[in-house]
């Protein structure tokens, strides 16, 4: 059995060899640049809707931290009497209310199902437009398209932010 798996793993790296390569290239140019920032959980900070919480970047670390009360994170909240840390932290942007709101009305606009864009449309004119909006995307099926959207849209906001910082 043992004899087996290494053939199939062998194969497997032989056959994806050029994506394995790539990817090993682009990650190898980050690491020399010194880039390894976390931009997937920086998109999910600026997504997260829920404004109570309090996500911060670490410079050092190149990852999202969110600091809170260490017992409901289970780690050590920020030491923000350390002198260092304001320069080490920087707070994550956050996706307003009514830029969430406008990024729907997009999302809705840009289909080229216009049965689709009404029913999207009419969920956000209900109150609590936003639980409407997530019940019309179930009916509509287009769960995963907005999913997609809205994650471009988030990663576009977090470069431009890292952008600002002079991080590359």
């Amino acid at each position: 059995m043992g004899i087996f798996c290494f053939f199939q793993y062998f194969f497997i790296l032989f056959i994806h060899r050029e994506n394995v390569q790539t990817i090993d290239k682009q990650w190898i140019n980050q690491k020399e640049r010194g880039r390894m920032h976390d931009v997937e959980e920086l998109i999910d900070a600026y997504l997260e809707g829920d404004h109570s919480l309090s996500y911060y970047y670490d410079l050092a670390e190149k990852k999202v931290v969110l600091d809170e009360d260490p017992a409901i994170t289970g780690e050590p909240g920020i030491d923000w009497d350390d002198e260092e840390s304001d320069e080490r932290y920087k707070a994550v942007p956050r996706m307003e209310s009514f830029e969430a709101y406008k990024l729907r009305e997009l999302f809705a606009e840009s289909l080229s199902n216009k049965q689709a864009s009404e029913i999207l449309y009419q969920a956000l004119s209900h109150k609590k437009p936003f639980r409407h909006f997530k019940d019309a995307l179930y009916e509509t099926g287009l769960w995963n398209e907005w999913n997609t959207f809205e994650r471009s849209y988030g990663n576009k906001e977090i470069e431009k932010w890292l952008k600002a910082l002079k991080i590359d």
